[in-house]
């Protein structure tokens, strides 16, 4: 895959541990950080400010820390997904991308759903 040959999407960090230990931990995920990118930069172009600012505001990292901590069976995680995907209900387009040497640059892109 390109993006693996280009050292996108490789991650290697010190956790903390929910029993008090530190772990080096290593993540590869190229095809899933790509995505991302292109899905935040679509969302630039086709949320209105105020969705954007809301969604940043108390469901951008929450959701990953439920999920982390195991609890996905929770009205929290059930509230924070609902909230997502009434964001992303406009966030529809094209972008296009060009790795290069561990990072992706957007070309361009286009969405009839422009804000």
């Amino acid at each position: 895959m390109l993006s693996h040959k280009h050292g996108i999407g490789h991650i290697d960090i010190v956790e903390d541990q929910s029993i008090a230990l530190k772990s080096h931990r290593r993540y590869e995920s190229p095809g899933t950080t790509i995505l991302c990118i292109a899905h935040i930069d679509l969302e630039g172009l086709t949320l209105n400010h105020n969705v954007h600012t809301l969604r940043d505001l108390f469901v951008t990292m929450e959701p990953s820390r439920t999920l982390y901590n195991r609890h996905f069976f929770t009205p929290e995680r059930e509230f924070m997904t609902s909230a997502i995907l009434a964001s992303r209900m406009t966030v529809n387009g094209v972008v296009k991308l060009k790795p290069y040497k561990g990072n992706v640059v957007v070309k361009g892109r286009s969405s009839e759903e422009v804000k």
